[in-house]
C-alpha cells in the first residue's frame, strides 16, 4: 500500500521503516479497504433512495421522457420524475435538459420496467467508466499493482463527481468515454477522429462546442468541419426519429430554467445566483437578481476568451493535455448548466498534466491544486450546511464552483503566471 521510500519520508528512520513498515502497510490496507466498503454501502443506500423516493432522479427524467414519446405524448412535459419537493416550502420542476437525439440511447430500454432499465443503464455506464480508465492507463503507460488498484478505486469512489453521478443516474461516464477517445486521438495527431468524438459529445452537451471554437482559432478547419458534420448527423438522426416538435419542446424547457442556484451547479452564474438571488437552500449576501445573468455573461466571456487565447497559442509538450483540461473547465464555468458530475471529463488529460508537473515545481500551481482538493471529495449533502446564513452560499454552498476555478487556474499555470512556455 505504501513503499519503503515513502515510509522513510514520513518516519525519518531506516530502523523504524524496517521495524514498523509491514505493520504500517497492514493498517493502511485495512483503512483503505474499510473506506471502500463504506463508500459502496453509501452508494447502495443512495441507489435505493433513487428507486423508492425520487422517481429514479435524473435518470427518471430521461426514461419517462422517452416513454412519453413512445406513448405518443410530449417528451418535455411533466413526468413522475420532474416535480421535486425540496422542503415543506419549496418545490421545483427539474426538467429533462438533454436534446432529443440523446434519447436514442434510451429507446432500447424505455419499455422495460423502471428498475430494470436503471440497472441496465448503470451497467452500461460502469462499463464506459472501466473502458475510459483502461484507455487512460494505456495512453499514459500506467502499470497497476493491487495496491494501485485499491488506491484508484478509493479515489474514484471518494470523488464528488462520482457521488453526484450515482445519486442522479446521469450519463457522465458515457460522455467521459467520448471525451477520453477524443483526447487520446488528439494526443496521437488524429484530429479528425478527435473531432468526431467531440461532435457526438457536443450534440448532447452543447457547452462542449467550445472545442469547435478552439479548432477554428487554431485554423484546424478539417477538424472543425468534421465536428460540425458530426453534430449535424446526430441532430438529423434526432429529427428523423423524434420530429422537429421535440426540439421546440427542448428549447422551451431550457429557456424556462431558473434554478441555477443548486449546489451541483459549478458555473459562474450558479455562484452569483447563490450569492445574489433567492433560493431554496441559501440566503443571499445581497438581493440583486438582475445582476446575475449579465455579470455571469461578462465574466464567462472573459474566461472563455482568455482560455482560448492561452490554449491556442500553447506550443509546449503538454499543449493538448492542457487544452482539454482548460477548455472543459472553462466550458463548465461558462455554461449556466455546468454541473459537478462533469468534472469526470477531465480525468485523462488532468492526470497526464499531473504526471508531467511532478518534474516541474510551481508554487502557484501547487496552491491552486491544494485549494481544489476539498471540493473534489466534499459530499453534496454538506453543501447546504448553515444555508440560512449569508456566507455559505458564497463558500461551502459554492465549493464545486471554486474547485472548478482552482483547477482551471492550475491547468493554465505553466512556468510563469498562466504561462504555457517551458
Amino acid at each position: 500500500m505504501i513503499s519503503d521510500q515513502k515510509l522513510r519520508a514520513v518516519l525519518r528512520s531506516d530502523g523504524l521503516v524496517h521495524m514498523m513498515g509491514d505493520l504500517a502497510r497492514g493498517v493502511l490496507f485495512v483503512g483503505v479497504a474499510g473506506a471502500i466498503v463504506r463508500y459502496l454501502l453509501h452508494y447502495a443506500t443512495a441507489v435505493r433512495e433513487m428507486i423508492t423516493g425520487s422517481a429514479l432522479s435524473d435518470f427518471g427524467k430521461f426514461y419517462y421522457a422517452t416513454r412519453a414519446f413512445l406513448d405518443g405524448g410530449a417528451m418535455y412535459g411533466p413526468t413522475p420524475a420532474t416535480h421535486v419537493v425540496l422542503d415543506a416550502q419549496h418545490s421545483i420542476e427539474l426538467w429533462d435538459m438533454n436534446p432529443p437525439q440523446f434519447h436514442l440511447l434510451l429507446l432500447p430500454i424505455a419499455r422495460l420496467d423502471p428498475v430494470t432499465a436503471l440497472a441496465i443503464w448503470a451497467i452500461v455506464n460502469l462499463a464506459a467508466l472501466a473502458v475510459s480508465l483502461h484507455l487512460i492507463a494505456r495512453e499514459l503507460r500506467l502499470r497497476f499493482t493491487m495496491p494501485g488498484v485499491m488506491w484508484t478505486l478509493l479515489a474514484v469512489l471518494a470523488f464528488s463527481a462520482t457521488e453526484t453521478t450515482i445519486i442522479t443516474g446521469q450519463l457522465t461516464f458515457l460522455i467521459l468515454l467520448l471525451m477520453t477517445i477524443a483526447w487520446v486521438a488528439a494526443r496521437r495527431g488524429r484530429w479528425q477522429t478527435s473531432a468526431i468524438a467531440l461532435g457526438i459529445a457536443a450534440s448532447i452537451k452543447p457547452f462542449l462546442g467550445i472545442f469547435l471554437v478552439y479548432f477554428v482559432v487554431r485554423r484546424q478547419m478539417k477538424a472543425a468541419a468534421a465536428m460540425i458534420a458530426t453534430i449535424a448527423v446526430c441532430v438529423g438522426a434526432g429529427v428523423a426519429v423524434f420530429g422537429w416538435q421535440a426540439y421546440v419542446g427542448w428549447v422551451g424547457v431550457l429557456s424556462s430554467i431558473t434554478w441555477f442556484w443548486t449546489p451541483m451547479n459549478v458555473s459562474i452564474g450558479g455562484l452569483l445566483a447563490r450569492m445574489l438571488d433567492e433560493s431554496a437552500f441559501f440566503t443571499p449576501v445581497a438581493m440583486a437578481p438582475a445582476v446575475v445573468r449579465p455579470a455571469a455573461a461578462v465574466i464567462g466571456a472573459g474566461i472563455g476568451v482568455f482560455t482560448l487565447v492561452v490554449t491556442a497559442s500553447d506550443r509546449s509538450s503538454d499543449a493538448i493535455d492542457r487544452a482539454f483540461v482548460a477548455l472543459l473547465l472553462a466550458a463548465l464555468l461558462i455554461s449556466p448548466l455546468g454541473s459537478v458530475y462533469y468534472l469526470w471529463f477531465i480525468a485523462g488529460p488532468a492526470f497526464a498534466l499531473w504526471l508531467s508537473s511532478r518534474s516541474q515545481r510551481s508554487r502557484a500551481r501547487d496552491i491552486f491544486v491544494l485549494l481544489a482538493i476539498p471540493g473534489l471529495v466534499w459530499p453534496v449533502v454538506l453543501t447546504t450546511l448553515w444555508g440560512r446564513h449569508p456566507l455559505p452560499g458564497a463558500t461551502i454552498g459554492s465549493i464545486y464552483t471554486w474547485t472548478t476555478l482552482w483547477l482551471w487556474a492550475a491547468a493554465l499555470k505553466g512556468t510563469g503566471l498562466f504561462s504555457t512556455g517551458r
